[in-house]
């Protein structure tokens, strides 16, 4: 998703998904189960917000 949208955006679309996740597990009682077998290359976003509109990311 990085590669075609702005890092804030996906950052704020999978926290809400998150959310609504755990919020759905607490409210009926569920109990969350990864999907097996998934790989899921990602690039982790240490922090946003800076003075200069840049993104810190990981040097991996």
């Amino acid at each position: 998703m990085l590669s075609r949208k702005p890092p804030m955006l996906v950052i704020v679309a999978l926290a809400n998904k998150m959310t609504r996740t755990v919020w759905a597990l607490l409210a009926k009682g569920g109990v969350y189960q990864a999907l097996a077998g998934i790989v899921v290359q990602s690039e982790v976003v240490e922090s946003v917000g800076r003075s200069d509109g840049k993104v810190w990311r990981n040097s991996q």
